[in-house]
């Protein structure tokens, strides 16, 4: 049981970091198209303050949305 909620809670982490990461990058496409110089450090700049402010800063966590995605989806498979 201690091994299903780490590996759970790992997953969301993870996923967490990923969208956040496809939201960074797509921004940073949109501004070297319109020739923006983005430069690595403002990648990464970017990416932890996203990651920190999306946590964090807003109205509802986005880790609280993915989390409650995975804890309906781990409930289903282990209950039905």
């Amino acid at each position: 049981m201690l091994l299903n909620s780490f590996n759970l809670i790992l997953s969301i982490v993870i996923a967490t970091c990923l969208v956040i990461l496809q939201e960074t990058m797509s921004n940073m496409f949109w501004l070297i198209t319109i020739d923006m110089p983005v430069t690595l450090g403002i990648f990464l700049n970017t990416y932890f303050s996203n990651l920190f402010l999306m946590n964090l800063g807003g109205a509802i966590p986005i880790i609280a949305l993915i989390a409650i995605g995975f804890l309906v989806a781990y409930l289903v498979t282990k209950f039905f």
